[in-house]
């Protein structure tokens, strides 16, 4: 590169200032200030209409108007080259110049996007859209602006961004929106320096780490340091979802680990010198085994909450970092069956718990405020928390599952806004938020938005920034969509409750919702009639419309709305993911698969008196529910003893004790998930010859949400919606094909104990 500029090129530089402004950076600038500046220019350009060079501070004179980004000779000299937080930013006039600084990594980059957000009204609502307003007259005088987020920590999880389909538009959209949890170790080294990366959690992991220790021990003299599960056996973790977890009580396992830590702490140091990680994660396996040792156990009992047998594992743990890391903060899960805050004991000074009330844990209804009366009970005992010690927060935007309707026709957007609040009022610095399934759920882009908004200041004015948004994001759409946003919440407001798992359940998803819903977008479409940004942004959300439209089967089929499903929902899945992932693809497939009319008669043999009565034929390609199921240890094996030639089978449950769980005495039934009540319960004893039997469970009038059980586990199941037919009377006899194998049935037999189930029959009621 030439060391001077050629006098033309001087002349050319000076003729492009003179009309424009200039941003001016430090000639030691680091990576995140030389985006910031980059950032800035790309951006005012558009926004005044012609282009703003970027030079080095003292390379070339500059006049007009000028801004300083970084921590340059100008700022210093104006009393603002003194020492920031990381994240904190100072954007100050002087004269007609303007002054952009902040503390490293990211301090200036979020001084920039601060001041083209405020001043320029600019405003990033998702990876694809940016609206940046024309203002060839923006003017900066008389700004003083110090802020910093109002949690140190933020973080929002929608989709992984290493397999994003555009990974440099999706870092620079987290960026923009201040997320700093980045957990991807995937990023490049240049992406780091790029954006001011820097790892928040070190290794091995950000969440369920008892597997990511133990799976580094040998499989011998590491026996007793393994949990004990309800049969008596010690447990090898397979995965962050177990099975088991570590014996909290063991001292070789409480030893080991902080030895492991203090060697992923040192590894870390080498590969991140300048801002290592100074959080690390050290929490349950994402499962609901615990420990059954006698001396976990009775430290449960002991505390009153499982919580207190891995806090004082914890706390041991951190008793061994602090004197040599004593930065260092050790993160812990309150999580399933550690949820409850113990009694007796607290967090070390060095131990940070972080909060994660579930349904799963402590039955917190995540769409539902944590200060609403449903959720007291979990709001009080985080209370609780917090009053022992420092805690952080994991929280869910979304209703759990891969059934398509799971988040369709309801929004968590209400919690989301009334949760910030508290997490903030109760003291964490750290909130993540699971935001999955993109193009299922209700207003996904707004509640990412929205949600990136209030992680900076929670108690900013969320109306404001819902009306900013739907005007930028729909355009001349606005009006008619806010009324179907503003129509849903109102509906989901009367329901009695809002974290039911299907969009079938929710009562108020009626005639009339649809009806309101569907003027609404008829509205929107006519408005945005040209405009094709505006329409594929309209058609995206009604996706999440369609779905809870299909899944109410109280309605006709709707031939055309599911064409127009199938359509946009494609559209959604490729512009979130790009390559769908094969749990999305099978989700589209199994709904259009569940609303389409299913098979009737007969499909395998049966002697002549039932066939000729049999409405539907159920048997193991229709069994989706098993991958579900997987995790209670039931799986759809061949059997070559049934003419299905396969069947669901469950051996070794893995969410109770095996002992008693096969029992001659079975009791099965069909239950009313919309009434919340049993259709018809069946008690009866297996036949010992580990052959296929018959049984019939009586006669049910079937609703739109029905459930057939075999055990009182309900670990074997079957969802009968999909032969529920809308103005027809569903009333059908009920039989099951059942094989029992295994000494617990037979006496004497070598066979795996187990429960088989390859058929299930809905016949016409007799005399019919």
């Amino acid at each position: 590169m030439r060391k001077f500029l050629s006098c033309a090129a001087m002349c050319g530089l000076l003729l492009a200032v003179q009309g424009s402004p200039v941003i001016v950076t430090s000639p030691g600038a680091a990576g995140a200030e030389k985006t910031a500046a980059a950032e800035l220019a790309e951006h005012l350009s558009k926004i005044l209409g012609k282009k703003v060079p970027v030079v080095r501070e003292g390379t070339h004179p500059v006049s007009g108007r000028r801004i300083f980004v970084g921590k340059t000779g100008f700022a210093a000299k104006h009393g603002l080259g003194g020492k920031f937080q990381p994240e904190e930013s100072r954007i100050k006039s002087c004269g007609k110049d303007l002054i952009i600084t902040g503390g490293r990594p990211r301090g200036t980059l979020y001084g920039v996007y601060e001041f083209l957000e405020r001043t320029g009204k600019v405003a990033w609502l998702d990876e694809k859209t940016t609206v940046i307003p024309a203002d060839p007259g923006l003017t900066w005088e008389n700004l003083d602006i110090r802020v910093q987020p109002s949690f140190r920590y933020r973080g929002i999880y929608t989709t992984p961004t290493w397999s994003a389909p555009d990974r440099s538009a999706r870092l620079k959209f987290l960026a923009r929106s201040r997320e700093n949890v980045y957990w991807e170790w995937r990023l490049t080294p240049q992406e780091r320096e790029r954006w001011g990366i820097s790892p928040v959690l070190g290794r091995p992991a950000p969440l369920n780490t008892m597997h990511y220790y133990s799976v580094l021990w040998p499989k011998k003299g590491m026996e007793t340091a393994r949990s004990l599960n309800l049969d008596g056996k010690r447990d090898s973790s397979k995965s962050y979802a177990g099975p088991g977890q570590i014996c909290f009580s063991s001292p070789l396992a409480r030893k080991r680990v902080a030895e492991q830590m203090l060697e992923f702490i040192a590894l870390d140091r080498k590969d991140f010198p300048d801002m290592p990680p100074v959080l690390y994660n050290l929490s349950i396996n994402d499962t609901h085994d615990r420990c059954e040792c006698k001396a976990c156990v009775g430290k449960a009992q002991k505390y009153g909450s499982y919580a207190g047998t891995v806090l004082e594992f914890v706390n041991f743990v951190a008793d061994r970092i602090k004197p040599v890391y004593p930065e260092i903060r050790i993160q812990t899960s309150a999580y399933l069956f550690t949820e409850k805050a113990p009694e007796g004991i607290k967090p070390r000074s060095n131990v940070i718990v972080r909060l994660s009330p579930s349904p799963w844990g402590s039955q917190c209804q995540t769409m539902v405020p944590l200060d609403a009366p449903v959720n007291r009970k979990t709001l009080d005992d985080m209370k609780k928390w917090s009053r022992a010690g420092a805690i952080q927060l994991w929280n869910y935007w979304v209703i759990f599952g891969n059934a398509a309707g799971r988040n369709a026709g309801i929004t968590g957007i209400p919690a989301m806004i009334s949760n910030l609040k508290i997490f903030k009022e109760l003291g964490s610095d750290y909130v993540f938020s699971e935001c999955e399934f993109p193009d299922t759920a209700s207003f996904h882009s707004l509640r990412v938005y929205l949600g990136y908004q209030l992680l900076r200041d929670p108690f900013q004015r969320a109306d404001r920034l819902v009306s900013r948004f739907f005007a930028a994001y729909f355009g001349p759409a606005a009006e008619a969509m806010k009324n179907y946003y503003d129509y849903l919440h109102r509906r989901q407001a009367e329901a009695p409750s809002r974290d039911t798992n299907d969009a079938a359940l929710r009562p108020q998803l009626d005639a009339a919702f649809f009806r309101y819903a569907d003027k609404c977008f008829a509205a929107a479409e006519k408005a945005a009639a040209g405009r094709k940004e505006y329409l594929d942004r309209i058609r995206l959300e009604q996706v999440s419309l369609d779905i809870a439209r299909l899944s109410v089967r109280t309605l006709k089929t709707d031939l055309q709305a599911a064409a127009r499903l199938k359509k946009n929902w494609q559209d959604a899945l490729k512009r979130h993911y790009g390559k769908v992932p094969p749990r999305e693809a099978e989700a589209f497939k199994q709904f259009f698969r569940k609303i389409m009319p299913p098979e009737k008669g007969c499909r395998y043999p049966l002697p002549e008196e039932l066939a000729s009565r049999v409405k539907y034929d159920i048997a193991w390609p229709d069994f989706a529910a098993v991958k579900n199921l997987a995790s209670f240890g039931v799986a759809l094996k061949e059997d070559p003893q049934s003419p299905c030639g396969k069947a669901m089978c469950i051996a070794r449950p893995l969410r109770m004790p095996e002992k008693g769980f096969h029992s001659k005495v079975l009791q099965t039934g069909v239950f009313s998930r919309t009434a919340k009540k049993a259709q018809v319960t069946k008690i009866f004893r297996v036949k010992a010859d580990e052959k296929y039997h018959w049984y019939t469970l009586g006669e049910v009038k079937l609703d739109p949400v029905s459930i057939l059980y075999v055990h009182r586990s309900w670990f074997l199941q079957h969802l009968l919606d999909r032969y529920y037919m809308p103005g027809e009377e569903n009333r059908y006899e009920i039989r099951v094909s059942l094989k029992a194998a295994g000494p617990a049935y037979s006496p004497g037999s070598t066979a795996e104990n187990a429960l088989w189930l390859d058929r299930v029959l809905l016949l016409a009621p007799a005399g019919k």
